[in-house]
């Protein structure tokens, strides 16, 4: 049992909020694609498995605008010729622009940040996102847990560059001994973690990673538990040796 609560920052996006797959199965469905739920979220959780082999080599997946690049990747699966895939990614940002398509949580979720919060834990929010993010987190009810929510649009700095973490590390007066990052990508959250100092556990929804260093749970859900035995100072929560930029 820790002897003292280890201050909490989460990753947002399919950490804590999620594509809204059912609004994006009724957007196919207009354009006559079948796609089931469950597997348009094992296909959004491939690709950023995806995106984090490419990071590993030093490249990026895509070029400039994140939504036509992320969905332009989604719809590979999908069997359509390129100019049906070119109109499919002109609606779907269009419907990102009105209301962005990562508006939606699971009851777990919500659940799990109850517990913690009755724990005694004490959270925040690093997300590289689009300026949206705190919209995003009251919307699905879940800006009530964080007392802070560094938007990288707004502080003008993202992750893996751990400044972004040095930044909520002092705007908090946190230690970094006592402080624990989550999120899902590998070469953003765990490496940007690291390279400030803070341990990071990594979210893996379906066993992607299997192989890879550092310390793994499917979903947040997993967190309490975790945290009852967790050693803040284990290597296995640095498999970035902790070493700054």
């Amino acid at each position: 049992m820790m002897k003292s609560k280890v201050y909490l920052l989460f990753d947002a996006c399919d950490t804590l909020c999620y594509l809204d797959y059912e609004r994006l199965s009724n957007f196919l469905k207009r354009h006559k694609i079948e796609a089931e739920i469950e597997k348009l979220m094992r296909r959004a959780f491939e690709v950023n498995y995806k995106i984090d082999m490419y990071l590993k080599e030093g490249r990026k997946l895509w070029q400039g605008d994140f939504i036509r690049g992320y969905f332009r990747e989604y719809l590979k699966t999908l069997t359509i010729n390129e100019d049906e895939v070119n109109n499919l990614i002109d609606g779907i940002a269009a419907e990102d622009k009105k209301l962005s398509l990562w508006s939606s949580t699971f009851d777990g979720v919500k659940n799990t940040l109850s517990i913690l919060k009755a724990r005694g834990y004490h959270m925040s929010v690093i997300s590289n996102s689009d300026g949206r993010v705190s919209d995003i987190l009251k919307k699905i009810g879940l800006n009530e847990f964080m007392e802070k929510i560094y938007d990288s649009y707004v502080v003008g700095m993202e992750k893996p560059n751990p400044r972004i973490f040095d930044m909520a590390i002092s705007d908090l007066n946190l230690s970094r001994s006592r402080t624990l990052f989550i999120g899902d990508l590998f070469y953003l959250d765990v490496l940007g973690a690291n390279k400030s100092g803070i341990p990071a556990v990594h979210i893996d929804h379906c066993d992607l990673y299997k192989g890879w260093p550092g310390v793994r749970i499917n979903n947040v859900a997993e967190l309490p538990d975790l945290l009852e035995t967790l050693d803040l100072s284990s290597p296995d929560l640095f498999p970035f040796k902790n070493q700054r930029i």
